[in-house]
This record gives C-alpha cells, sequence and structure tokens, in this order.
C-alpha cells in the first residue's frame, strides 16, 4: 500500500501552484491604480548600477536593502512623489574582495556615508503607461539633480490582498558628479542605474 504521504503530496502540490494565480497584477493602465501611498516591498526590488570596466566589459552591482514609499494618484499624476533609500552597505558585485573595494573612501566610502537618497516631487507623464521623474539623487553627502525614466508595470493584489503597483525605471549619471572620480575614465565615468520596484499600498 502506497503511503498516505504519496498520494496526498501531489494535491498540496496543486493547491500551492494554483494560490497565485489570484496574486496576478489586474491591470498595466496607470489610470486604475488604486490613490495611496505604495511603501517598497524589500523582497522584490532591484537597484543595479552598471559601469564599462576598461573597455573590456561592463561590471554590475546590485544593492540589496532598498526602503522608501511612492505616493500616486491617477485624478493627479503630476502631484506624485517618491523617497527612496538605498542601503549602500550591502552592495554586491558577486566578489567579496571587490565589494570590500567599492565600500571603501576611494568609492562608496559607506563607514561614511551607509546610504543613497532619490527624492521627486512631481510626475512628467510621457506616454500611457511612461513618465519622467524628475527628482534629487544624494550619493556621498553631494546631491544633483537626476531624472528616472519611468515605465508603470502593472496594479493589482498581492498575495496578501492589499492592493500593488510595480514598475521599472532607468537613468544615466557621471559617478565623479558625486565625487566619486576613483580610476576614471579607465573605469567609466558613466553609470547606468536599472530599478525595478513592487510596492504594496499602505493600509
Amino acid at each position: 500500500m502506497r503511503p498516505v504521504t504519496l498520494l496526498i503530496a501531489p494535491a498540496f502540490a496543486v493547491a500551492a501552484l494554483a494560490a497565485p494565480l489570484s496574486a496576478v497584477k489586474e491591470t498595466a493602465d496607470p489610470a486604475a491604480v488604486l490613490a495611496g501611498t505604495y511603501l517598497v516591498d524589500n523582497t522584490h526590488a532591484t537597484v543595479l548600477a552598471k559601469v564599462d570596466h576598461l573597455g573590456f566589459s561592463v561590471n554590475t552591482v546590485r544593492f540589496d536593502t532598498i526602503n522608501g514609499a511612492v505616493s500616486y494618484d491617477p485624478a493627479k499624476p503630476e502631484a506624485s512623489t517618491a523617497d527612496i533609500t538605498i542601503d549602500t552597505t550591502t552592495l554586491n558585485s558577486g566578489f567579496a574582495k571587490r565589494d570590500e573595494h567599492l565600500k571603501s573612501p576611494m568609492f562608496f566610502n559607506t563607514a561614511a556615508f551607509p546610504s543613497a537618497t532619490f527624492k521627486a516631487d512631481k510626475l512628467v507623464k510621457t506616454g500611457a503607461d511612461t513618465a519622467d521623474l524628475p527628482g534629487q539623487l544624494t550619493l556621498l553627502g553631494v546631491t544633483k539633480p537626476v531624472t528616472l525614466k519611468v515605465k508603470f508595470t502593472g496594479f493589482g493584489k498581492g498575495m496578501d490582498g492589499a492592493p500593488r503597483i510595480g514598475f521599472a525605471a532607468k537613468a544615466a549619471i557621471k559617478r565623479s558628479d558625486f565625487g566619486m572620480k576613483a580610476f576614471v575614465p579607465a573605469v567609466g565615468d558613466d553609470v547606468a542605474l536599472e530599478v525595478d520596484l513592487e510596492l504594496a499600498r499602505k493600509p
């Protein structure tokens, strides 16, 4: 006789697979978003910085801890705000020795500046699901204007039933503008930023 666990295991597997199906995005139309303040879900948040290395390759640094909030009202999208904090001490390039170097005063100087922030108080629509988000990026204690090119990716309910939004964004900065001049130009001055965030509506 087969063990009972072998008989019921497939049922649990099917249930587990079926459960998330009710927690997918309902629409990619930002006009359908429920107005409010949305908090970053750090378990589904990605911020990448990409830079040229000696002309041979593009190296990527990921930051593992991102927090903050975005406010959005589809009736007044231009009044949107964003306040995002990146924990620079959680940078991750995939190699521990390089991470130590990047955290040193030559680069991110994380002992003195353990975070970077981006703050914006307006949104400029550029298409049905795209917009420019001009704001202020503070890195290494220096604040400069940076515009994120944003694409709205979806609105719906998360696994907990709370309203959730997602967006992707890109921007380009020069690290020397923030005082990070080590090895320029051998290590590129131009940095491509890529952001993907899920945010859950604040109760």
